[in-house]
């Protein structure tokens, strides 16, 4: 998919599926890391953590939950990796 290869536990659909991230699986890299492209289109701060909103190369937009200083500036280019399994859904 546009985030790139993701694990999907054993008996998930076959074929085509929706695709469920949750925001606190999608780590945030600088450019030239692993990882999908992405811009940061704004990042919205609640104390501990903050929400990044993202838009990939396609135009589809994520949101990134992440935690720690040094978060990423309106504009800035990004690399997207999602860590541990997500939940998949057939499309049928």
């Amino acid at each position: 998919c546009a985030l790139g290869r993701l694990v999907a536990p054993a008996g998930s659909a076959q074929g085509p599926v929706r695709v469920l991230v949750r925001p606190e699986q999608i780590e945030l890299h600088p450019p030239g890391a692993e990882g999908a492209a992405a811009q940061v289109l704004d990042v919205s701060y609640f104390g501990h953590d903050a929400t990044v909103r993202l838009r990939l190369p396609e135009g589809e937009q994520v949101v990134a939950r992440v935690s720690g200083p040094g978060l990423p500036e309106t504009g800035a280019q990004v690399r997207l990796v999602v860590r541990g399994p997500v939940r998949v859904y057939p499309t049928g």
